[in-house]
């Protein structure tokens, strides 16, 4: 019973170790519900009730300030919905958005003005699926798209549009004011006043740390007028006003030249593609993964990951793989690893922070079994070429979880979608808006806000949560501070891990350190607890779990321990009917299940390239449970 008490607290404490590096997502504006319109309120006004419509294949950027900007896409204005040309603000520090420019109708045609001269007149025309960045002076910059230049008619567009944020005024700075316009590519690797990409949409780009801005292929046209997927790489000096064509090829549909995996050559380039992401690193270096196109053989979803290099002009693939309609890698949550990936999808949602790591949510395409929309949340480290597996699920078609608004919970989850936008702020923190998927019960148009990386939104800082077993009680514990503005803390209960009931509740009385007992056991079962955190405006979270086994009959030892690849199970009472055996990590996860026979006394089990850590081994027979430690090294 001993080292059982020592197990249970230590897996309580590790528990909540991991639970305080671990974020939540949290449900912070719009609504919960689909193919809302929105609210625009007056015109550079902040207001508690502005909120864009629900929409999906917007355009975004990020400011100096972490103020994060949207533009158009297709969805819902303030009484029908069509394409969109609305500019808005949305600033997390008083979590308010804010129209800025464009209109609150659908459908609205480009007013270009005089090329090269700032109007207050001029703005883009309504349309999706464009492409952004983010100079060094700050402007932001909008290039192509579907949707409605100084025609009546929708089409694919190559005009490029620059936002100057102090004075609210667009300059058309490039491109046709028609649609459907072919390429004039010209001398690879030179620049001229006359050299333009063909128009084009689902395209990505990346600044450079000069504030030039890049261009990578898309679905659009080329040199001969031809419309296909795209594989071209150009580049736009600032500073001349010129379009270089600069890697890539000039004809539509052309197949990846993959070469060895990490290994850079001039050979190199991406297949022709669209709607993949991008995004570039501390080092200038520009990333690109997945999207709908073409392998070395064949078109399809893609997985492949790309890195190119500026001073060299190469590409390497680097990570993912060289054929279609691969599913994903999951390995385990939150811990990082070379083989983990997140398999072929198209319409993705990313962003990128200031320490040039990417954050990738959803989209469309293959989970680890079917085939559909997709809510799993990942991070890519450049540094160590390895993806991580952070949140969400493994299958496809998920609804959501909102819990309350402003309050974020481990349950809460985006529903499954593609095509929304993605932010990350100053801070680190990741956030997601709308698109097309789940909410809890439907599909359609979104446009919920959210935000990843918050441990609690409440006024209280839970420092740790822990529990053990008496002969006749289970005692928690819990260390808090910064009760402001809170109320009360309600213990809820479960007996699977799952279905949690209120069991008991404590007011806060600004206590550094609370403790409850509880005196309803079963001592045939395992119970699990957790805080239900409230505070006087009814604002909730809830804390992580702790599992406490009031039963056990400990006669069960493990060899070798630590382990490296396998190790054995010695039960010094004979096993009687089936048991069963468990490897359960430190957040009481169950990793690996086997089934054992009568009259076992040695039995057999490999670590299933597990990561080093300390696990449980639980060993289930009849009423009786046999719990040990077991430490992995490498």
């Amino acid at each position: 019973m001993k080292s059982l008490l020592h197990l249970v607290v230590f897996c309580a404490f590790s528990f909540n170790l991991l639970n305080a590096q671990t974020k939540n997502w949290a449900w912070v504006k719009g609504d919960s519900s689909i193919n809302k319109y929105g609210i625009y309120g007056i015109k550079g006004s902040n207001s508690p009730a502005n909120k864009p419509g629900a929409r999906n294949r917007s355009n975004n950027w990020t400011d100096a300030s972490g103020n994060l900007w949207m533009f158009g896409g297709s969805g819902s204005a303030t009484r029908n919905s069509g394409y969109l040309n609305d500019l808005w603000k949305y600033n997390p520090s008083t979590n308010e958005w804010i129209w800025i420019n464009g209109d609150s109708l659908v459908n609205k045609k480009s007013t270009y003005g005089t090329i090269g001269v700032v109007s207050q007149g001029n703005k883009p025309g309504a349309r999706k699926n464009s492409i952004t960045w983010t100079d060094n002076a700050n402007n932001l910059w909008l290039f192509g798209g579907y949707g409605y230049s100084s025609s009546s008619t929708v089409g694919i567009l190559n005009d490029l549009w620059k936002y100057n944020i102090s004075t609210n005024q667009w300059t058309w700075v490039k491109g046709d004011t028609i649609t459907n316009a072919a390429g004039l590519y010209g001398t690879k690797g030179t620049s001229s006043p006359n050299k333009k990409p063909g128009a084009r949409h689902l395209s990505v780009g990346w600044a450079d740390t000069q504030g030039n801005l890049w261009l990578f292929g898309g679905f659009g046209y080329d040199e001969t007028g031809a419309s296909g997927d795209l594989s071209d790489l150009w580049k736009f000096d600032i500073a001349t006003n010129k379009w270089t064509w600069v890697k890539g090829d000039n004809i539509i549909n052309v197949k990846g030249k993959y070469g060895v995996r990490s290994i850079p050559a001039i050979s190199n380039n991406p297949g022709a593609r669209a709607a993949p992401i991008s995004w570039s690193d501390g080092a200038g270096n520009f990333y690109l993964f997945g999207g709908y196109g073409y392998d070395a053989l064949t078109p399809g979803y893609l997985s492949d990951l790309w890195k190119y290099n500026i001073n060299s002009n190469t590409w390497t693939w680097i990570n993912g793989d060289n054929i279609i309609n691969v599913r994903p890698n999951y390995g385990f949550r939150g811990v990082p690893s070379s083989t983990n990936n997140p398999g072929a999808r198209v319409f993705s949602i990313a962003g990128t922070g200031a320490d040039g790591k990417i954050w990738l949510f959803g989209g469309f395409g293959y989970p680890g079994n079917g085939f559909g929309y997709l809510n799993d949340l990942w991070k890519y480290d450049t540094d160590l070429n390895e993806w991580t597996w952070i949140k969400g699920n493994t299958n496809d078609n998920m609804p959501g979880y909102y819990g309350q608004l402003g309050s974020a919970s481990n349950s809460s989850t985006p529903g499954s979608r593609q095509q929304g936008v993605a932010w990350v702020d100053l801070l680190g923190t990741f956030w997601l808006f709308g698109g097309q998927g789940y909410t809890a019960s439907t599909f359609g148009y979104l446009n919920d806000l959210w935000k990843y990386g918050s441990e609690n939104s409440l006024p209280v800082h839970l420092l740790s949560f822990t529990g053990k077993k008496t002969n006749e009680t289970n005692e928690l514990t819990w260390a808090v501070e910064n009760e402001i503005n809170f109320d009360r803390y309600e213990i809820e209960k479960s007996i699977n891990g799952k279905d949690f009931q209120k069991t008991g509740a404590i007011k806060a009385i600004k206590a550094k350190v609370y403790h409850y007992v509880d005196y309803a056991l079963n001592v045939s079962q395992t119970q699990y607890y957790r805080l239900k955190m409230i505070d006087k405006d009814g604002k909730s979270t809830l804390s992580n779990v702790v599992t406490l086994t009031t039963k056990t009959s400990n006669s069960l030892s493990i060899y070798p321990n630590p382990a490296v690849d396998k190790f054995y199970l010695n039960v010094a009472k004979p096993i009687t009917g089936k048991a069963t055996v468990e490897i359960i990590d430190a957040c009481g996860k169950i990793l690996t299940r086997k089934i054992i026979g009568a009259n076992n006394l040695n039995i057999p089990m490999t670590t299933n390239n597990l990561p080093p850590g300390t696990y449980q081994i639980r060993l289930v027979n009849n009423d009786e449970i046999f719990i040990q430690p077991l430490v992995i090294i490498k």
